[in-house]
């Protein structure tokens, strides 16, 4: 997910009030917590046929972890049949 935040809002200031875990009612908000094994097998499909795959992670994952067999991500490269 990319949320793109306008730099005045990025850098505007404000009152901070922390709210507890479970405070936060969002109607219709039912997050599901076990990946659709159909999804992710056409993810990976789509990921192995393309020619030039990028995968944009974030910060919670290095490349080592990318190209070891280090948990939780055991060799991707291997896994995708493609160099990261």
């Amino acid at each position: 997910m990319l949320i793109d935040v306008p730099k005045d809002v990025g850098l505007a200031e404000f009152e901070y009030e922390p709210v507890e875990a479970g405070q936060v009612s969002l109607t219709g908000y039912r997050p599901t917590f076990r990946g659709n094994s159909r999804q992710i097998a056409n993810a990976l499909k789509l990921i192995q046929d393309s020619n030039q795959p990028l995968l944009y992670v974030g910060a919670g994952l290095s490349p080592p972890q990318l190209t070891s067999n280090s948990k939780p991500w055991p060799n991707i490269s291997k896994f995708l049949s493609r160099p990261l």
